[in-house]
């Protein structure tokens, strides 16, 4: 907010409803005040559309995030059950080295390949 501005302000705030009557047959103060003050609320509302709109942008970008997220869970999830149906999970449980594994239960098949590709993709960051 600018010096004018503040001043226009509280130049409306000092002002009666008489000394508005009596502004208003002499002087070009309080309505130059109002000019400047209803510009200022101009700004603002245009400050806050942007603001709205920045925000509404960043809310959409954040549900496609999430969206494009749970596709790769998904994905995921389906690789690790594949993987699983395999005969080769031999292999994969070896690498693992998971003593508590049961190889014969297949939900933890797909917990023990998402485990190894997990520490793999942290490996290769590291």
């Amino acid at each position: 907010m600018t010096n004018e501005q503040r001043e226009a302000i509280d130049t409306l705030k000092e002002i009666t409803e008489n000394d508005l009557l009596n502004y208003w047959e002499g002087t070009e103060r309080p309505y130059n005040a109002i000019q400047i003050v209803l510009s200022l609320i101009k700004e603002q509302q245009i400050y806050i559309k942007k603001s709205h709109d920045t925000t509404e942008e960043m809310n959409r970008d954040i549900r496609k995030l999430i969206s494009e997220i749970q596709k790769k869970d998904k994905q995921i999830d389906l690789m690790a059950e594949y993987i699983a149906t395999l005969d080769i999970e031999e292999d994969v449980c070896a690498n693992i080295e998971n003593d508590n594994c049961d190889k014969m239960a297949l939900e933890e098949c797909e917990d023990c390949i998402k485990q190894y590709f997990a520490r793999k993709v942290e490996d290769v960051k590291g």
